[in-house]
């Protein structure tokens, strides 16, 4: 049988996306709620623990929040808290986490403040805890600071950090956090850090920022919205998830009504996300763009995350 062109071609270019985003440091993926942002994430942080990597997988909330990430279960464990947990899973190992926006605020406070362990008492206040946490985006700041000082002030650090982010017009909230402090303050510790991880932000070579979406029209030019506000923090990277097979043609119909209603959706289903995947190719040429397929559920098959990271192992 003769390969097909077009399957041999994609695979020739996410090889050679992946292998570009082996000198980043930081991996920031975001898009549109149900994207499978999280299980990338998750297969990401395996596929380069499995090359040796110190990887920390990391998502921004809350104790408050915990119910509404989807980490934990992917990773098949009880919880994850703000201090890295170690993860096992298809034969590599690495940390993740949970950073809770109030507790990096507090280590970042006790760096800073002469006198140690005075944040944790401040932030232990109930009004002052809940004064600090209104300022506009210094949770945001705080947590990305932990993030940019474990990857470049801390001597024995990650070789990469994998941040699960917020969806879309969270993200870039959180994005540009340093951005803004660093316009609102003008001198002091505070916007010396935030110069720093601005530039750190937009150094393309160390960070990039990885889009999902769904193979549907509305989805990928979400996609398009989004990465016009991020720009300047990252080249277009579009991951493509949860992609339908395409079936072969039937000779003749089936006599079982419901096989045959199974085998019409499942074939108009990847035909409209095929056309809508060629659509959007075409109007964004510069744009390269990695196909996930649909994993279907198989008890006899390996945890999903450890089917998406073989998928990218072997592409």
């Amino acid at each position: 049988m003769q390969a097909d062109p077009k399957l041999a071609y994609s695979t020739l270019c996410m090889h050679k996306q992946l292998r570009a985003l082996e000198s980043c440091r930081l991996l920031v993926l975001t898009g549109k709620g149900g994207s499978g942002k999280s299980i990338l994430a998750a297969a990401l942080a395996l596929l380069y623990a499995k090359q040796g990597k110190k990887v920390w997988l990391v998502e921004i909330g809350r104790k408050r929040d915990k119910n509404f990430s989807r980490l934990p279960e992917i990773l098949s464990v009880d919880a994850l808290q703000h201090t890295p947990t170690k993860i096992s899973c298809g034969g590599a190992s690495f940390e993740a986490s949970i950073l809770d926006p109030t507790q990096s605020l507090a280590e970042y406070l006790d760096m800073k403040l002469p006198t140690g362990g005075l944040a944790g008492i401040l932030l232990n206040n109930r009004v002052t805890a809940s004064f600090l946490e209104i300022v506009p985006g210094l949770p945001e700041m705080v947590s990305l600071g932990k993030i940019w000082h474990a990857l470049v002030e801390k001597k024995d650090g990650p070789d990469i950090v994998i941040l699960d982010g917020p969806a879309s017009g969270h993200c870039v909230s959180l994005l540009h956090s340093p951005e803004n402090f660093e316009k609102l303050t003008s001198q002091g510790p505070l916007h010396r850090d935030a110069f720093k991880m601005k530039e750190f932000l937009e150094s393309r070579k160390e960070v990039a920022v990885l889009l999902t979406s769904l193979p549907e029209e509305m989805s990928l030019e979400e996609s398009v919205e989004h990465h016009q506000i991020l720009h300047k923090l990252s080249l277009p990277l579009l991951f493509v998830n949860k992609i339908f097979p395409k079936l072969g043609k039937l000779k003749e119909k089936s006599k079982d009504k419901v096989l045959q209603a199974a085998y019409d959706y499942s074939s108009e289903r990847a035909s409209r996300e095929e056309t809508a995947i060629e659509e959007f190719a075409n109007e964004n040429k510069k744009w390269p763009i990695l196909e996930i397929p649909f994993f279907f559920p198989d008890e006899t098959a390996p945890p999903l995350v450890e089917r998406v990271a073989a998928h990218l192992e072997q592409s």
